[in-house]
C-alpha cells in the first residue's frame, strides 16, 4: 500500500512538472511574441510622433500667420490642423495602450490560476507525503517490535530445545551405561532383560528422532527469522530511495515555481512601463496645447485641461510603487502644467 501511495505520488509531480514546463514554454513564447509586436509598435510610434511634430509645427506656423495677417482667413485650415492633431494624439495614446494590453496578455489570467493550482497540488502532495511518512514510520515500529517479539520467542525455544537436547543425551548416556552394564553382568540369557533392553533402545531411538525434530524446527524458525529480517531492510532501503526522489522532484518543481513567478513579475513590470511610456507621451502632448491655450486664454478650456492634467497625475501616481527616474520627471512636468494652469486661470479671474 505505501509503494503504491508512494508511486502515485511520483507520477504526480512528474505530471505537474511537465504541466509547469508547457507553461513557462508558452509564457516565453508569448512574451517573445509580445516584445517583437511592441518592437514593430515602437517604430510605429516614432513615425506618428514625428508626423505628430509636423502636424504641430504646421498648426501654429498657421496661428501665426493668422495673428500677424487678420485679412487671411485660415480658420478652416486651423481648425483641419487642429482636428488632425487630436488625432494623432489619439492614435498615439491607443498605441501606447496596445502596448500595453500585449505585454498584459502575456500574463494571462490562465498562467496565473495554474500557477496557484500548482502551488496548491503541491502543497496537497506534501501534506500526503508526510502522512505516508507518519504512516511507514508506524509499520515499521510495529513490524521491529514484532520481530523483536518473534527473535525473544524463537529465542526461548532455542534455548529450550537445547536444554531438552542436553537431558535427551544424559539421559541417552544413562539408558547407554545401564544397557552396558546390563550386557556385561549378565550371564544367561534372561528374557526379561532382553526385553528392557529393547525398550531402552525403542525410548533411545524415540528420543532420537525427537531431537532430530527439535533441530529442523530451530532451522525453520532461525531462517524465517533471517527472511524477516533482510525483508525489513530491503524495504527500508526501498523507501529511503523513494523518498529522496521525491524530495529532488519536489525542490525541481519549488524552483519551475519560482521561475515563473520571476517572469510574470518581469512582464507586469514591462506592462507598467508601457503605461508610463504613454502617460508620458500625453504629458508632452499636454504641455504643447497648454502653452498654445495660454496665448489665446479661454477659462472654460483652461479648466477643463486643468481637470484632465489632473486625472493623468492621479494616474501617474498610481504607478508609485514603480517609480524611476523617467517616471518622476514625468510627475514633475504634470506638476508644472497643473501650476501654470491654476496661475493662469486665477489671473484670468482677476482680471474679470
Amino acid at each position: 500500500m505505501a509503494d503504491k501511495q508512494l508511486e502515485f505520488l511520483k507520477s504526480k509531480v512528474s505530471e505537474l512538472a511537465q504541466k509547469h514546463r508547457t507553461i513557462v514554454s508558452k509564457l516565453k513564447d508569448d512574451l517573445k511574441q509580445a516584445m517583437e509586436i511592441a518592437s514593430r509598435e515602437k517604430m510605429r510610434a516614432m513615425n506618428l510622433e514625428n508626423k505628430l511634430d509636423d502636424e504641430k509645427r504646421r498648426y501654429y506656423a498657421l496661428e501665426a500667420q493668422k495673428a500677424s495677417n487678420p485679412s487671411v482667413d485660415s480658420t478652416k485650415e486651423i481648425m483641419e490642423l487642429k482636428s488632425a492633431l487630436n488625432a494623432e494624439i489619439q492614435k498615439s495614446t491607443m498605441l501606447a495602450n496596445q502596448l500595453k494590453e500585449i505585454a498584459m496578455d502575456s500574463t494571462n489570467i490562465e498562467s496565473l490560476k495554474d500557477t496557484a493550482y500548482l502551488k496548491a497540488t503541491i502543497i496537497r502532495l506534501e501534506t500526503d507525503l508526510k502522512a505516508e511518512s507518519e504512516r511507514t514510520a508506524r509499520i515499521k515500529t510495529d513490524a521491529k517490535e514484532k520481530l523483536e517479539l518473534l527473535i525473544e520467542k524463537h529465542e526461548l525455544e532455542i534455548k529450550t530445545i537445547l536444554k531438552t537436547k542436553k537431558e535427551v543425551e544424559t539421559h541417552l548416556a544413562e539408558l547407554q551405561n545401564e544397557i552396558d552394564s546390563i550386557k556385561s553382568t549378565s550371564t544367561g540369557t534372561n528374557e526379561f532383560l532382553l526385553i528392557n533392553i529393547k525398550n531402552l533402545e525403542n525410548q533411545n531411538n524415540e528420543l532420537k528422532n525427537s531431537i532430530e525434530e527439535k533441530n529442523t524446527l530451530f532451522e525453520s524458525k532461525s531462517q524465517e527469522l533471517k527472511k524477516a529480517i533482510d525483508d525489513l531492510n530491503s524495504f527500508q532501503l526501498k523507501y529511503n530511495e523513494q523518498i529522496k526522489d521525491h524530495e529532488e522532484n519536489s525542490l525541481h518543481f519549488h524552483k519551475l515555481i519560482k521561475e515563473q513567478e520571476n517572469e510574470l513579475d518581469r512582464l507586469s513590470k514591462v506592462a507598467d512601463r508601457f503605461d508610463i511610456i504613454a502617460m508620458d507621451r500625453q504629458v508632452r502632448c499636454l504641455k504643447d496645447e497648454v502653452l498654445h491655450m495660454i496665448k489665446t486664454p479661454s477659462q472654460p478650456r483652461l479648466k477643463i485641461t486643468l481637470q484632465n492634467t489632473i486625472e493623468l497625475k492621479k494616474r501617474l501616481k498610481r504607478n508609485i510603487e514603480h517609480l524611476d527616474e523617467f517616471t518622476l520627471n514625468t510627475l514633475q512636468e504634470v506638476d508644472e502644467i497643473e501650476n501654470l494652469l491654476r496661475n493662469h486661470i486665477f489671473m484670468e479671474k482677476e482680471n474679470n
